[in-house]
């Protein structure tokens, strides 16, 4: 995908987590990684890592100096992550209600929502199943697209 936008060839190392991946890009094995900021940003504070670019559509708060990728020329690029919560399908109606419900009032909190966003998270508002499913639906597109358009392939 990145190498599409900028003629950039880039290897990709696949590591079994954050860890690993952060502990060679600080010894000098890897030139860079695509991280979350929740991990990356005390490194960033620290001056240990130097941030380029976050991959969501708009600035986080905690860096507002630090543009997206959009801003820096590749406004096509928009990736983050996203977080939800599932259940086994036999799961009783009841508790599924209890857990939506938890859910919706810690997400509607402004202290929690404070607290997400200062680990460098954009919380959303709960949506419906209706609304998650439509949301997972759209993602889904438009990833497969991008494996298809790039050929990939599972190994």
């Amino acid at each position: 995908m990145f190498k599409q936008q900028t003629s950039v060839e880039m290897t990709h190392v696949p590591y079994k987590g954050a860890g690993a991946a952060l502990t060679d890009l600080l010894s000098g094995q890897i030139q860079l990684m695509f991280e979350s900021v929740g991990i990356s940003l005390p490194l960033v504070q620290a001056r240990l890592l130097r941030a380029l670019g976050v991959s969501s559509t708009e600035r986080i708060a905690d860096l507002p100096e630090l543009p997206t990728i959009a801003e820096s020329g590749y406004p096509d690029y928009r990736v983050s992550v996203w977080y939800g919560i599932a259940a086994p399908a036999k799961v009783p109606e009841e508790v599924v209600q209890t857990i939506t419900a938890s859910v919706k009032r810690a997400l509607n909190d402004d202290a929690f929502r404070a607290l997400l966003t200062k680990a460098g998270f954009a919380p959303l508002r709960s949506k419906s199943k209706t609304e998650t499913q439509q949301f997972v639906d759209a993602d889904r597109a438009r990833w497969l697209g991008m494996v298809k358009q790039l050929n990939f392939s599972l190994d």
